[in-house]
């Protein structure tokens, strides 16, 4: 049996609050262990405040002593530094600032903040045999002193240079000069996909630390606060990180902008994602006192976890093949993983270019400057395969004709970047109308390929019907499905939130009748799979396990195609039901609820 081992993070102030007062100190760990926690990160620094060393061994031994596990950690933030706002000084005042857009990433350019660091990581690792670097190791200063620095180098080159220098002397290096096994561990933010622009290196930051861990908060997708980001972005990101890293060992995510709801969504996609190692953040009364009724939730939620983690232990999840490289720029297809996975199109993401040709792939435009892109897509095809394009994947190869043919956009076909909106739809002779426009990023004209679905809008200045799903079938039984859908790109990011989703992915809200459409061709593609509205994901796995969790606030009927589920098939859970509907046969799942299935 697979067991989930929880742990708490507690920040550098709270440790101070609540570890200073003996009675403090005794109901923190009575709240902390009440959760099932083994185990807490007493936090060294953050922000500029420290934690003495006495009181970090103070409240170290207070845990052992009633066998809670402990470890430490650092947030790589300056605070808000009154003297700093405004300002790109560098000799009057020693601070860790810079001009960064954020206001809390470090100058890294500075000796000093350096040192401050490094100060920090020893402190720490006189009392702890683990250190954990929660995820602010990035930085977007472009103060002068970094510019000086960066020399030739784009800004992405010359931060990841930075950053492993920083990761290798400055942390790791300043711990094990004090502590020579002590256990190094990197968080990566879930932000996957400015990662690389700030800093963060994936290929090769792991090779020096531990273990990883992967930020796992969501939160609310329906707000522009920290993003407007899916639920499933936290599956992908787990699943990517595993497949581009070594060591990867746990997830973390916390309770900002969560209702219960939420908050335990986050533990499930951290789980699905092949992790059992989950860290709370952080201890708060918001969290932990009170009614407690997020971690209430978590804990009524124990049960079905436990049961997802030990049914798909050690085996892999199966689908539609996603390559997204380390350090993958994109053009228009930032994020669009997340919003897939929210139209039931289950993905299987990879760092590089499996070995073996996949069944269904997925290529976007981060591998479309990949010299091998027409050779794998060739591959694909050639052996019965299908292969999923999205529009801006196609346009960036607009110079490559053997992509184009293979995707049946040869002759006068084109995939052109032109912003409109459609309020009208056509499947065959179906028509569908919804009444607020989806905005679109691409023009498609088919040339070979066979239009499946199409919507009608304004374009080049007049009314015009452009192709949303199309289909290239070829003699070998392989085809090419090219899907005019997109994420976000550089423009879409605000002063606000310059770091994950910051745009609804649009894709999510297409009409229910073109959504299934695409899901039809991924069902061909695998074998089977479900039809239905969007915020309903699936994830299969090799040992014929199917989770499916329906991220909607009212009750979803899927149809089911091909084999996805045997006719006896039963949740594990009790939450859904397999039947008939319409002549159909359909699974019913309740609202915002996860169900689990054995073939």
């Amino acid at each position: 049996m697979s067991h989930i081992t929880l742990s708490v993070f507690v920040t550098a102030q709270k440790v101070i609050q609540h570890g200073s007062d003996p009675v403090e100190r005794a109901r923190m760990i009575a709240e902390i262990q009440a959760v099932g926690a083994k185990k807490v990160f007493l936090e060294t620094w953050r922000g500029g405040g420290w934690v003495e060393a006495d009181l970090l061994r103070e409240v170290k031994e207070a845990f052992e002593a009633e066998g809670v596990e402990t470890a430490t950690g650092i947030m790589p933030v300056r605070g808000r530094d009154p003297l700093l706002e405004g300002t790109d000084d560098w000799d009057s005042h020693k601070t860790l600032g810079g001009n960064s857009r954020w206001g809390a990433d470090i100058c890294y350019s500075r000796p000093w903040s350096r040192e401050e660091i490094e100060r920090a990581l020893k402190i720490g690792a006189s009392v702890f045999d683990e250190y954990i670097i929660d995820d602010a190791l990035c930085t977007q200063c472009t103060c002068t002193h970094c510019r000086e620095q960066r020399g030739d180098r784009t800004w992405n080159e010359y931060r990841r240079d930075l950053l492993l220098e920083v990761s290798r002397d400055s942390l790791v290096g300043a711990a094990r000069e004090v502590n020579p096994n002590i256990k190094m561990i990197l968080k990566f933010p879930q932000w996957y996909e400015r990662l690389a622009d700030f800093g963060y290196d994936t290929a090769r930051q792991p090779g020096d630390f531990d273990a990883t861990w992967i930020g796992t908060e969501t939160r609310d997708p329906d707000t522009p606060d920290y993003g407007y980001t899916p639920q499933y972005e936290a599956f992908f990101n787990v699943r990517w990180h595993d497949d581009a890293e070594p060591n990867l060992e746990g997830a973390w995510f916390d309770y900002i902008e969560c209702d219960p709801t939420i908050y335990v969504e986050q533990a499930f996609q951290s789980v699905l994602g092949g992790v059992k190692n989950l860290t709370l953040f952080c201890y708060t009364d918001t969290l932990f006192r009170g009614n407690g009724y997020m971690l209430a939730a978590l804990r009524d939620s124990m049960p079905r976890l436990e049961a997802i983690a030990d049914a798909i232990d050690d085996v892999e999840p199966t689908g539609v093949v996603a390559v997204r490289p380390h350090h993958a720029p994109s053009a228009a297809d930032g994020y669009i993983f997340d919003a897939l996975g929210m139209i039931g199109m289950p993905l299987v993401p990879r760092a590089d270019w499996p070995e073996e040709t996949p069944g269904a792939l997925l290529v976007t435009d981060h591998v479309a400057s990949d010299p091998g892109l027409t050779a794998h897509v060739g591959a694909v095809v050639d052996a019965g395969g299908t292969v999923f394009i999205t529009a801006s994947a196609l346009a960036q190869s607009d110079d490559n004709e053997e992509l184009k043919r293979l995707a049946g956009f040869d002759g006068d076909g084109w995939a052109q970047p032109i912003t409109w909106a459609a309020r009208e739809f056509r499947i065959g002779n179906q028509s569908v109308s919804v009444a607020e426009a989806v905005p679109f990023r691409f023009d498609l004209r088919a040339g070979s390929a066979r239009v499946l679905a199409e919507a009608g809008g304004v374009a080049h200045a007049r009314a015009e019907w452009t192709a949303v799903v199309t289909k290239r079938e070829h003699p070998s039984g392989g085809a090419v499905v090219v899907l005019n859908v997109n994420g976000v790109s550089a423009s879409d990011y605000r002063m606000d939130e310059n770091l994950n989703v910051p745009a609804v992915l649009e894709l999510q809200n297409l009409p229910t009748a073109i959504l299934n459409v695409v899901q039809s061709e991924v069902a061909k593609s695998l074998g089977g799979g479900f039809a239905g509205p969007s915020r309903v994901a699936h994830y299969p796995f090799s040992n014929d396990v199917l989770v499916v969790e329906n991220f909607r606030d009212e009750q979803v009927s899927l149809e089911i195609l091909g084999d996805a589920l045997a006719a006896d098939a039963s949740d594990e859970f009790g939450s859904a039901h397999v039947g008939e509907k319409n002549g159909r046969r359909v699974v019913t799942l309740q609202e915002r609820s996860v169900a689990m299935f054995k073939k």
